[in-house]
């Protein structure tokens, strides 16, 4: 059995690490420049140790200028910031294209990769973890939509699910572990003026969903939809971002699913997806 210590993309002779550093879930390369101009070289990041360090993050979704003239839905690309708005992961979509713009929003699936963010003209070589939602047909309480969050170490191993339970009016997810066990449970109240009047402005700029722990219901954590502003709500309605405040979750494990619930909250209620279905609806199905 291979070694889940071991980074996914080995170094060249030419290109050796600066820098290793290990997590229970595997080391991964990015790419980064170094000081004064001098070559790019390879350093070995554990994204695990920082999103260990993590107590807020802020998820932007960027505006795809292809997108906004044709509309055609394209591949969606995220940027994870830490509370300081230090840039620390990147989220990319790898759904086909005909998943995108063919299928029903309800039943399409999506594949997005999370890596560390690398700096302005390098790209990340080895993602992290990877947000996996099958294609399923689902009405009502039929067949509700599953999310798997997998661990991209040496051996890729499954770190948990969330899912979207139906409600009748509220917007409810729960996320769980790799064994099924619940640990989280996402809502949002569908009585707040951004789930009815989205507008990039006031109470009508946000939906917040409050996070709470399953088995004792306490609240553990947050997290708010945000319609950025007027420029992007125009030319590109689809681009949101989402502040994700972990509060007392403390397991790494556990704050990368709710990182995963973030994009799986846009995918599925907040993206136009195929056949022209409208984003920022008030459906909570």
């Amino acid at each position: 059995m291979s070694d889940p210590t071991q980074p996914l993309i080995q170094p060249t002779q030419d290109s050796m690490p600066a820098k290793v550093a290990e997590g229970s879930f595997g080391t991964f390369a990015t790419t980064v420049s170094t000081a004064g101009g001098a070559p790019a070289q390879q350093m070995m990041v554990d994204p695990w140790k920082t999103l260990d360090g993590l107590k807020k993050i802020q998820v932007k979704e960027r505006i795809d200028v292809v997108e906004a003239l044709t509309n055609i839905e394209m591949r969606n690309k995220y940027d994870i910031y830490d509370a300081n708005g230090k840039p620390v992961f990147f989220a990319g979509e790898t759904t086909d294209w005909w998943a995108r713009n063919c299928v029903p929003g309800d039943c399409r699936a999506f594949s997005v990769d999370i890596a560390t963010h690398a700096p302005p003209g390098e790209r990340p070589l080895a993602p992290f973890l990877k947000v996996t939602k099958e294609a399923q047909c689902t009405c009502c309480c039929f067949n509700r939509p599953v999310v798997e969050v997998t661990a991209n170490a040496a051996v890729p191993h499954s770190i948990g699910t969330i899912t979207n339970p139906y409600t009748c009016c509220d917007r409810s997810f729960v996320v769980k572990d790799e064994q099924g066990a619940g640990l989280l449970e996402i809502t949002s109240d569908c009585k707040q003026p951004g789930v009815w009047c989205p507008l990039p402005c006031g109470a009508c700029k946000e939906i917040k969903f409050e996070v709470r722990d399953a088995a004792t219901k306490e609240r553990v954590g947050s997290m708010t939809h945000i319609i950025p502003d007027w420029f992007k709500f125009a030319l590109t309605p689809d681009v949101d971002n989402y502040d994700v405040d972990f509060g007392s979750v403390s397991d790494k494990r556990t704050k990368a699913l709710l990182l995963s619930a973030a994009l799986f909250i846009d995918f599925r209620y907040f993206e136009q997806g195929g056949h022209g279905r409208n984003k920022n609806h008030a459906r909570s199905d």
